[in-house]
């Protein structure tokens, strides 16, 4: 299957942006039950979410492709026509075939989209509003109720 999700980066995003992108993304790292692993470290991570970079990929036989994020936009390819890139900004990709991990691809997806609409561009080959993107926002309830809970029994 070739079910793809698409964005484009406009811009680097800030330090106070990607600390805020970063501290959703952990909080739906947290709250998934779907297995990962970063194909970028080999020491058995199973997601990397440092100050450039968020990255991971599905488990063993439900990997697919691996789904990177990046603080800064990336360089523009010599492939790529400068107009293109000037005007909609650095095109990337991940196809997830559907396998599991796409929620948690999606999920992370929807949150850029919202949050940081004026950055990035976010497409996909299915509809990401309607059903296939409903295992997405279940994931985004419960990590940010999750979340909304520990809050709540800091001062416990």
């Amino acid at each position: 299957m070739g079910y793809t999700h698409y964005w484009h980066q406009k811009r680097d995003l800030t330090n106070d942006e990607w600390s805020i992108l970063t501290t959703k993304v952990r909080e739906i790292l947290d709250a998934t039950t779907v297995a990962l692993e970063s194909d970028i470290l080999s020491n058995g991570t199973s997601y990397q979410v440092t100050d450039d970079i968020i990255e991971f990929n599905g488990f063993d036989d439900e990997a697919h492709e691996t789904f990177i994020i990046n603080r800064l936009k990336r360089e523009r390819s010599e492939w790529t026509d400068v107009e293109q890139y000037n005007r909609d900004g650095a095109f990337d990709c991940c196809k997830t075939a559907q396998k599991p991990y796409d929620e948690v691809v999606l999920a992370i997806l929807l949150v850029i989209r919202d949050t940081l609409g004026e950055a990035f561009s976010v497409s996909s080959d299915g509809d990401i509003d309607n059903d296939d993107g409903e295992e997405a926002r279940e994931l985004l309830k419960k990590a940010f109720i999750n979340a909304h809970i520990k809050l709540m029994h800091v001062g416990d």
